[in-house]
């Protein structure tokens, strides 16, 4: 109820219960506000649920995207002394062989870098949606 009509209905209670129109009109419009304060009050608290749960959802989403990261990390790092040591066994292989092409820290691309990683990673990031890999290639 607006302002306007609950001072106008409280008058005219009031006129027709011998009140003071004022102060019923008064009463009344304190009772209505003290309603939409509570009702405003549970909608705020049903919002405040949605987003605590919103929120837990999303700690267990990027606690469980940070543990599948950590575990491909751990997986590159044995591929990469994998190859390390293919690399320093067979040092006379085509694969492991310097290209003279650099990495910008200064190191140099193998012919297996080259011809077999960096393929399969572009395909890989194409599949996954990736664009421009080249820049996460370094």
């Amino acid at each position: 109820m607006s302002n306007g009509s609950d001072f106008a209905l409280g008058y005219l209670v009031g006129e027709q219960l011998g009140r003071a129109p004022w102060e019923a009109a008064q009463e009344l419009h304190a009772k209505n506000m003290a309603r939409e304060d509570r009702r405003a009050a549970f909608e705020t608290e049903q919002t405040l649920a949605i987003a605590l749960q919103s929120i837990e959802t999303l700690k267990a989403q990027v606690a469980n995207l940070t543990r599948k990261l950590a575990l491909e990390q751990c997986a590159s790092e044995g591929l990469a002394a994998m190859v390390d040591a293919y690399k320093a066994e067979n040092p006379a292989s085509q694969w492991a062989k310097g290209t003279g092409i650099r990495y910008d820290e200064g190191g140099e691309k193998t012919v297996g870098r080259i011809k077999v990683y960096e393929p399969a990673f572009r395909k890989k990031a194409a599949e996954l949606g990736i664009s421009i890999p080249d820049r996460y290639l370094d």
